[in-house]
């Protein structure tokens, strides 16, 4: 006797979901906002308990302000801006340190370039670490400081998407 492909099709679907766990897919994220009231800003982040994010800030103290249980790795370093009114020369700086560094077969995989992120004018450049890992580096200007946003990601899985929602959901207010 043969069975209608239609009533296998039923059976086997309905076997397939006895037991079966709710997809990853289906649950809603959950964004939470980081504030900082004393370098006031605001950044938006998909929360995981599992995983830390740093925020380290460099003003007069160097100290790290907080780790985030974020579900992207990414750190953010705030600096004072010296006397010019362009940070590229600080954002050269930083590629070139990235490229000398000889521990690491560093080459660039992006070249620099200008970006706007939460209204703000800066710089991106991503860089390649020879192995298995792409570094992606946004530098945005505000006022008296430069914001400095890395994340790494590997060359099997390189997918920015929430590193940029986060970087560009940066909020400053008075």
């Amino acid at each position: 006797m043969l069975i209608p492909s239609a009533i296998v099709f039923a059976i086997f679907c309905v076997f397939i979901g006895l037991g079966a766990q709710h997809s990853v897919f289906a649950q809603s994220e959950e964004w939470k906002t980081y504030i900082n009231p004393e370098y006031k800003f605001s950044i938006d982040y998909p929360h995981m308990e599992t995983n830390v994010a740093n925020i380290l800030i460099i003003g007069d103290k160097p100290k790290i302000s907080n780790n985030l249980e974020s579900e992207i790795d990414f750190s953010l370093l705030i600096s004072q801006k010296n006397d010019s009114n362009d940070i590229k020369p600080y954002v050269e700086y930083w590629l070139q340190k990235d490229l000398s560094n000889e521990l690491r077969n560093v080459t660039i995989f992006d070249p620099l370039h200008p970006v706007i992120f939460a209204n703000s004018s800066g710089y991106e450049y991503v860089t390649y670490n020879g192995k298995d890992s792409l570094r992606t580096n946004i530098f945005l200007d505000h006022d008296d400081k430069i914001f400095f946003f890395t994340t790494s990601n590997p060359t099997t899985d390189f997918n920015l998407d929430k590193f940029y929602r986060s970087v560009n959901s940066t909020k400053f207010f008075d």
